[in-house]
């Protein structure tokens, strides 16, 4: 009987064996992945953040676009409107003073005295 038992045991630690190292192969080769995929992610995360700094600098260089076209839209409403508002302040008396030269013209020459 012992050597029945005998030959279990040894059958039993054989088992035994060949399982821890199995864990071992599988340990080792998860670390490996493990490894691999930290310099997977940190090349990523590298890729990622030179791209970040190339979107930042886009976006930089699309705000100060749209900063100048606030400012020029804003120069351009001014070019509008100040003649206009001079013209309604200025323009009425040069206008009435050469409406009122031209009627004493056209009196002169028809003959008309009164203005």
């Amino acid at each position: 009987m012992e050597k029945g038992n005998n030959g279990l045991k040894n059958k039993l630690e054989n088992l035994t064996n060949q399982v821890v190292e199995n864990d071992n192969k599988n340990l080792s080769a998860a670390l490996i992945d493990q490894a691999e995929s930290k310099q997977d992610l940190k090349a990523l995360l590298e890729e990622n953040l030179a791209m970040t700094k190339e979107i930042r600098a886009m976006v930089r260089h699309i705000n100060v676009y749209v900063a100048w076209q606030r400012i020029l839209s804003w120069v351009k409403l001014l070019l509008l409107l100040v003649p206009i508002i001079l013209g309604f302040i200025y323009l009425p008396p040069i206008i009435s003073d050469a409406y009122n030269k031209f009627l004493q013209m056209l009196a002169s020459s028809i003959g008309v005295v009164g203005y």
